[in-house]
């Protein structure tokens, strides 16, 4: 029976005790499609682009319609079917990795091609921070994480715009 009960304290020892260093996997590669052309006049795409801002709860940072930029710096988690991040690896012991201070920023440039026809690129990028911490709190381990458009945001972004 002791031997059992050694046993029993070395094998929760040794499964508190691993290790394993933050990253993530399963992060895949931007394939969203950005550029779109609208058979609108610019001023209507302008328009239709800062009220989808609004509709959305997308706080705008920086709006300057003589250069066509629209840009937000906003932290969507990647839960928000916006960004990917991949998944966080990595742990202590029964504590596992967790992304941390995530942020996406999102720039729309919008630009006249003439009479009725207007282009918008829709630029999607994130970082988030990978960290795994100890039972204390203390973090051992942080990776940081360029986190890809899921090309929701951007399909949406299209719709709104060709219905407006």
């Amino acid at each position: 029976m002791k031997m059992f009960k050694m046993g029993f304290v070395v094998a929760a020892l040794g499964l508190l005790g691993g290790c394993a260093a933050a990253g993530v996997t399963g992060l895949p590669s931007d394939t969203a499609e950005k550029k779109f052309v609208f058979d609108k006049e610019f001023d209507n795409v302008w328009e239709a682009t800062v009220e989808w801002f609004a509709s959305n709860n997308t706080p705008i940072d920086n709006v300057d319609k003589n250069s066509g930029l629209i840009s937000s710096n906003y932290g969507l988690n990647p839960g928000s079917g916006i960004i990917n991040c991949g998944q966080p690896t990595g742990n202590v012991g029964l504590y596992q990795a967790v992304f941390e201070d995530v942020k996406t920023n999102i720039n729309i440039i919008v630009r006249e091609q003439g009479e009725q026809r207007t282009r918008a690129t829709v630029n999607i990028f994130g970082k988030a921070l990978v960290v795994v911490r100890n039972g204390y709190g203390q973090v051992v381990s942080s990776a940081s994480v360029d986190c890809v458009s899921t090309g929701n945001f951007e399909r949406s972004y299209q719709r709104y715009v060709e219905s407006y």
